[in-house]
């Protein structure tokens, strides 16, 4: 016989574990075809995701690599999709909906192209007009490049980075690594002992070491304000171009892992901010004036009152009587009032004299 199978555990309720809005933002870079590894990886948590991509993105989407959930390509929001909807004043504008609706935005990956327009206030798509609306300081972003070698150690890439951080994030008091110092660690050392720009080239003979990892990135942020802005470094790898070298978007476990730690920072905000809302309430209700006691029900009016025509009549349509007619206890009343000298008569006729008596 068969063992019954175990209840499902029911799910908690959204008080107790709040959904979050992830925005994904998908530039044009080879590394967009891992996209549905992302979603494979992100499959099992409480949000909701909408997905935003620019043109060039679309050219490497057609060529995902097969993963269980896919890419929803009718989901997509597309810069056509950007003022479609708006005809006339008040008509909604999709780069402000999402920013208004997402609590979170991932850029994975995060081409040379659209870092450069975001680091320098651009914004001539999509993505851009997201990134510039965005809510600087107030909702975190996660940013994952992925660009050529060459390009990754471009002296402007550091400071394009540095720029996100310093706009979208806050001071970073954990002893994290600038990501000027993260770019120039990873260089390969020169004969002369001076970092180099170079990377393999398609293993040809003579060609350079490939680069050495980057420095380990500071521990995960403890705190929302902390997270406002993450960089998930690029690994070193084989390249699209064949090169070996940094510039390949981190691994789809890794910035699942980074979304996954800054969802639940994002959820306890919600239950803290949630909770404050329920202890302002009660407050309202306990120092607002009390008009009844539930326990005490209200004194029925006083009986003076109860004597007039108006409620009299009332109190006898109530109780389906006749207000011209007298009441019970009143005909009753004149009953009594009636006989009772009667009776005193009979019983003053029928009694027997009193009997005098002699004095001895």
């Amino acid at each position: 016989m068969p063992s019954p199978e175990a209840p499902a555990t029911p799910l908690p309720s959204e008080e107790e574990y709040p959904s979050v809005h992830l925005l994904l933002l998908i530039t044009g870079s080879v590394a967009a075809v891992k996209t549905g590894l992302l979603l494979d990886q992100l499959s099992t948590e409480r949000c909701k995701i909408r997905i935003a991509a620019t043109k060039a993105a679309f050219h490497f989407l057609r060529r995902a690599q097969p993963s269980k959930t896919g890419i929803p390509f009718q989901s997509i929001i597309t810069d056509e999709q950007e003022w479609s909807e708006w005809q006339a004043m008040n008509d909604s504008v999709v780069h402000i909906e999402l920013r208004r609706w997402a609590d979170l935005v991932v850029i994975a990956p995060l081409n040379a192209n659209t870092l450069a327009k975001v680091a320098t206030g651009l914004c001539d798509n999509l993505v851009s007009s997201v990134m510039r609306a965005w809510e600087v300081r107030e909702k975190p972003v996660i940013v994952c490049p992925a660009m050529n070698t060459a390009m990754w150690m471009h002296p402007i890439t550091a400071k394009q980075l540095d720029q996100l951080a310093e706009w979208y994030g806050e001071p970073d008091t954990r002893g994290g690594h600038s990501c000027a110092e993260v770019i120039q660690a990873s260089l390969p050392a020169r004969p002369d002992g001076e970092p180099s720009t170079a990377a393999t080239t398609n293993g040809s003979a003579g060609s350079v070491a490939a680069p050495p990892l980057p420095p380990p990135p500071p521990p995960l942020p403890s705190t929302l304000r902390q997270c406002m802005c993450q960089v998930v470094g690029p690994v070193s790898k084989r390249l699209a171009c064949g090169d070996i070298g940094v510039g390949g978007m981190a691994s789809v476990e890794e910035i699942a892992h980074h979304i996954r730690h800054t969802m639940e920072l994002i959820r306890l905000d919600k239950r803290q901010r949630n909770g404050g809302a329920r202890e302002n309430a009660a407050a309202a209700a306990v120092a607002a004036p009390c008009t009844t006691d539930p326990a005490k029900p209200p004194l029925p009016p006083p009986l003076a009152a109860l004597a007039t025509p108006a409620t009299a009549a009332a109190a006898a349509a109530a109780h389906h009587v006749d207000p011209s007619s007298p009441s019970p206890s009143s005909a009753t009343a004149a009953t009594t009032s009636q006989t009772q000298p009667t009776t005193k008569a009979k019983a003053t006729k029928g009694a027997a004299p009193p009997k005098k008596t002699k004095a001895k």
